[in-house]
């Protein structure tokens, strides 16, 4: 009696335990490490009280999709005193990034210094151009600023790129004015740009330096994050003992985001892909 007992106890707990596995077998839900879209919700049927849930989950995947959405609005250069905008979307956000507005611009943008947020034009100066949406329209204005990190006076805005002013307070038509959130796959190259030697350059896109020398005997090109490079990548040395062999030239792939210097060429060209 006793081990019949005993058997039918141990065959008990077997079969909670298939029916568990049963359960857990054909009663699973997707689980998700974070909300995701559900074209379902809010359904009509749904109780009122689920309805801000329900809501604020789908607010939340669209929010992760366009929170730093920006088509368009990309900076040229028009001359040494004016930038263009081109039209375009972006979306603007505050410094705390709780609360989004997405704007348009459908024509390009002149910008000058006269949309600088505080004080006035400065020499030797990097600038940040900014999209700003602190009025209640479907467009965006710009904002000229000092600061890498927001422009002052502005609630809702979003960065756009940066250029620089140099000595003279000229805005420099080089590889220092940046577009931030660059999104083309197709790339082209832009116009040669002419540099001078043994001086650093910061590369807003990736490019390629070309340096020559007829005068000199040898040419040395380097490039890497550090400003100033000391990565030696090309270089090309006269071996004869006068002028008139010391022909030569090189040319150097540069990366996005690096510095680039060539130092010994009689002249020295970067040419950008845009």
């Amino acid at each position: 009696m006793f081990f019949v007992n005993n058997f039918f106890v141990a065959n008990r707990a077997i079969l909670h335990i298939v029916i568990i596995a049963l359960l857990v077998l054909f009663c699973q839900e997707k689980v998700y490490s974070s909300d995701q879209w559900d074209t379902t919700d809010p359904a009509g049927s749904e109780s009122p009280s689920n309805l801000d849930s329900l809501i604020t989950t789908n607010n939340d995947v669209v929010d992760r999709l366009l929170a730093d959405f920006r088509q368009g609005a990309k900076i040229s250069y028009i001359s040494a005193t004016t930038l263009s905008i081109s039209s375009g979307q972006v979306t603007c956000d505050n410094s705390a990034r709780t609360s989004r507005k997405w704007r348009e611009n459908t024509s390009a943008t002149s910008v000058t210094f006269s949309s600088i947020d505080t004080s006035t034009e400065a020499a030797s100066t990097t600038y940040y151009v900014y999209a700003v949406a602190d009025t209640d329209v479907a467009t965006f204005t710009i904002v000229i600023s000092k600061s890498a990190t927001e422009p002052s006076g502005a609630t809702y805005y979003a960065k756009l790129g940066q250029f620089y002013n140099d000595s003279s307070s000229n805005i420099v038509n080089d590889d220092t004015l940046i577009n931030d959130n660059d999104y083309n796959t197709h790339r082209d190259f832009g116009s040669w740009i002419s540099k001078s030697n043994d001086t650093s350059y910061l590369a807003s896109t990736d490019g390629f330096v070309m340096a020559y020398n007829i005068t000199k005997y040898t040419v040395k090109a380097y490039t890497d994050g550090s400003n100033p490079p000391t990565t030696l990548r090309a270089s090309e040395r006269d071996q004869g003992d006068d002028a008139d062999d010391s022909d030569g030239s090189i040319t150097m792939p540069v990366k996005k985001g690096d510095y680039y210097k060539v130092t010994g060429a009689d002249s020295i060209y970067w040419i950008p892909l845009e």
